[in-house]
């Protein structure tokens, strides 16, 4: 844990640091984040009605992208029967 510090040290200005330790799951998820945030990306999960929102396979887009868009890849006629 101690060894991430000299990197940190000389490149916290230029990067953003965190310290991952896959094998103790520690800071995994804030990867995640991090790495969407920096990337400009966000996920989007679908839902069918009646049924829980599928966490298994989000749709990714850019940030600023329309979720409409991914509404009509996902279901036919969209438009039509939610407006």
């Amino acid at each position: 844990m101690e060894g991430y510090r000299t990197p940190e040290a000389r490149f916290w200005k230029s990067f953003p640091i965190l310290p991952i330790f896959a094998k103790e799951g520690m800071n995994l998820d804030e990867m995640k984040k991090e790495v969407f945030q920096l990337l400009n990306i966000t996920r989007v999960h679908t839902k069918t009605p009646g049924r829980g929102p599928d966490q298994t396979e989000p749709v990714i887009l850019k940030q600023g992208s329309a979720v409409e868009g991914v509404a009509h890849l996902v279901v036919d006629g969209y438009p039509l029967k939610i407006f």
